[in-house]
């Protein structure tokens, strides 16, 4: 049996975009029947505990050919960053341009953060607009408590 023209074309045009996929987002069987066919010379999937097994038994070091960002060991976790604490200085500078902020129980936008950065470079030089923000929303949330 024949298929016709447009069928074919569009089945063609089908694998093509399947090929873009990455194998993670198609299952084990359609790779399968994928690579029977002829479409992709691609190995078959291993687990990640086989394919490092598979690197230590061969002596091979896979970060010769991939460039690892970031490997987490916990999959899931992210990791947190040191809390620090505000010092004085800091709080005075933060007071001083979003005090209204607070006692309007509003949480200040990415712009405002931004101007009191620029008002106070030295004060808040190891600060970012979002911790300004965060510092701010804990205030409020603070200052409700109180009320």
């Amino acid at each position: 049996m024949t298929a016709s023209p447009s069928t074919t074309v569009y089945l063609h045009q089908s694998l093509l975009q399947l090929r873009n996929q990455p194998q993670s987002l198609l299952t084990n069987e359609l790779w399968e029947e994928l690579r029977e066919l002829g479409l992709f010379e691609m190995p078959p999937r291993i687990s990640p505990l086989k394919d490092a097994i598979q690197h230590v038994v061969s002596k091979t070091d896979k970060t010769c050919r991939l460039e690892v960002k970031y490997i987490n060991a916990v999959k899931g976790k992210a990791t947190q960053k040191k809390k620090r604490p505000w010092k004085q200085p800091e709080v005075q500078a933060v007071e001083r341009h979003m005090n209204r902020f607070i006692t309007a129980c509003t949480v200040p936008a990415k712009s405002d953060c931004e101007r009191c950065l620029r008002a106070e470079p030295e004060a808040l030089k190891n600060r970012d607009w979002q911790n300004l923000k965060f510092y701010v929303y804990n205030r409020i949330t603070a200052y409700k408590k109180k009320l």
